[in-house]
């Protein structure tokens, strides 16, 4: 748990628990490839 607070003070987008579950990182996965679109413009 301390490292995944840390990981998003350091500016990881997200972070799970292990075990993950598949869906759960499928869905983080996607939520960061929308992120990364808008923040270079090309969400639309």
């Amino acid at each position: 748990m301390e490292s995944g607070i840390r990981g998003m003070e350091l500016g990881a987008f997200d972070y799970l628990m292990k075990p993950a579950k598949l869906d759960e990182l499928l869905q983080k996965v996607r939520q960061a490839v929308e992120r990364k679109r808008l923040r270079e413009g090309q969400g639309m």
